[in-house]
């Protein structure tokens, strides 16, 4: 993906703080607000899906999170969807990943207020069809939330935005590679540069 540098700059801001507005940003970037708007429309088009609120969990009584591990046996590809179309609409699950053993192994992540909850609710996916025919668990590991040391991803976003190819507005044309380093340039300005780069 190709990002101008003030993409990334908005982008960055808006992680850190979702609310900041237009003027702000125009302030903190050294950039005109229309700028920042026609930024953020962009990458409200292209790389941002909505704008969200961070609660406090334990303040809510999120006390217990639980890491489920398990594999699907004995099913057709069809079964498979159907059952991670289930899981993904489960209400306390906040991550659900599919291993890349070939196993068809599966982990889920999930908040509780307390074991018994936890208890209750895998007993109630006992009632389901699929999962009790085609799911085996493997591993349970409860830990208290208290144990979480780092729920954002924040500075995971931050580094694959630093990561990005740097798409330069004020050019257009073809795409150079240099020594992995990928450069947007005017094809008629860097021609002769291109030829020798390429003979």
């Amino acid at each position: 993906m190709w990002l101008t540098k003030h993409e990334k700059e908005v982008l960055k801001l808006l992680l850190d703080d979702g609310k900041l507005s237009d003027t702000s940003m125009a302030e903190k970037l050294k950039i005109s607000t229309q700028a920042i708007g026609r930024i953020r429309k962009r990458l409200e088009e292209d790389v941002i899906k909505k704008y969200s609120v961070e609660l406090d969990s334990k303040m809510l009584g999120l006390n217990l999170i639980a890491i489920i591990k398990f594999n699907l046996v004995n099913c057709e590809s069809k079964i498979i969807k159907e059952i991670e179309e289930e899981i993904k609409v489960l209400p306390r699950v906040f991550f659900f990943l599919k291993t890349m053993s070939g196993d068809n192994g599966y982990i889920l992540v999930s908040g509780y207020k307390t074991m018994e909850e936890l208890e209750k609710t895998l007993e109630e996916k006992k009632n389901s069809k699929n999962l009790n025919n085609f799911c085996v668990v493997k591993e349970v590991i409860t830990l208290p939330s208290t144990n979480v040391f780092k729920r954002s991803s924040v500075g995971l976003y931050k580094d694959l935005i630093d990561s990005c190819g740097v798409k330069h507005a004020e050019m257009g044309g073809g795409i150079l590679m240099v020594m992995q380093i990928i450069i947007e340039v005017n094809e008629e300005r860097f021609r002769p540069f291109l030829e020798i780069l390429g003979s």
